[in-house]
């Protein structure tokens, strides 16, 4: 669990045991590495090489925590993988606003495959889904300008929240203007799944048990912060499911 609410421009990875219900461990984010324009949001879990990769939103790049040693760096800074595109958010007819300007909103979607060998990633405001090999994050010794280099392009993606991945490399991934979900295949095609006018803003994916894929509707776009102050929501908040395409591990 990721906790924003620690001091000013900090945050904290939180472990909770759910077997023993005890708290695991705590690692904390702090500046130099969590700036003044940090937005920590969606994150993907590395088991197999104790690691957490982190989309801070904010300043476009990832955070990646070592959870053995807790040392916690910053990659991919404002790479053209992680920033946003100059496209409008339009849902329901209207441009979306934030703070007065039309939203545009870096790396946020993210996810790891089972074999712990690719992380998936795409800016917010982006129409591009992009990977890198776990195995080139987690080295120390790569320059930016050599782990730019293994970022790969995997395919289409529109606006979107969040993304999952199932096991024969189909990505899930929200559409957010288009109050839908859908996936992005191995050969890079979008492809829309679920669409319905009550999908909306659709945010996070998560698998669960007997390949079902669940998803959080939250209607984002009408709270007051992204709504010129007005809250316009309409009750609509609700947890969807649908089966995945193919197997597909909880986890992801």
């Amino acid at each position: 669990m990721l906790d924003t609410s620690g001091p000013e421009n900090a945050g904290r990875l939180v472990a909770w045991n759910t077997n023993t219900e005890q708290l695991h461990k705590i690692i904390y984010l702090a500046k130099p590495m969590i700036t003044n324009s940090s937005f920590l949001n969606d994150l993907a879990v590395d088991s197999k090489n104790n690691a957490i990769y982190i989309a801070d939103t904010g300043t476009s790049s990832i955070i990646v925590v070592d959870l053995e040693s807790g040392v916690v760096r910053r990659v991919l800074k404002e790479s053209k993988s992680t920033k946003a595109e100059n496209i409008n958010m339009i849902i329901d007819d209207q441009t979306v606003y934030l703070n007065g300007q039309p939203v545009r909103m870096g790396i946020n979607p993210i996810t790891i495959d089972s074999n712990f060998e690719y992380l998936y990633f795409g800016a917010m405001s982006g129409t591009s889904l992009y990977r890198i090999e776990t195995k080139a994050l987690l080295d120390v010794t790569l320059t930016e300008q050599e782990l730019e280099k293994n970022v790969q392009r995997y395919g289409d993606k529109p606006i979107s929240d969040g993304i999952t991945i199932d096991q024969s490399g189909n990505v899930y991934i929200t559409s957010i203007t288009k109050n839908a979900i859908g996936f992005t295949k191995q050969d890079g095609r979008y492809n829309t799944l679920i669409q319905r006018e009550d999908l909306s803003w659709p945010d996070g994916l998560a698998v669960g048990p007997d390949n079902y894929i669940y998803a959080t509707i939250n209607e984002l776009h009408r709270s007051p912060v992204l709504n010129n102050g007005k809250d316009g929501t309409r009750g609509e908040f609700k947890i969807v499911r649908f089966k995945a395409l193919s197997d597909a591990k909880i986890g992801r």
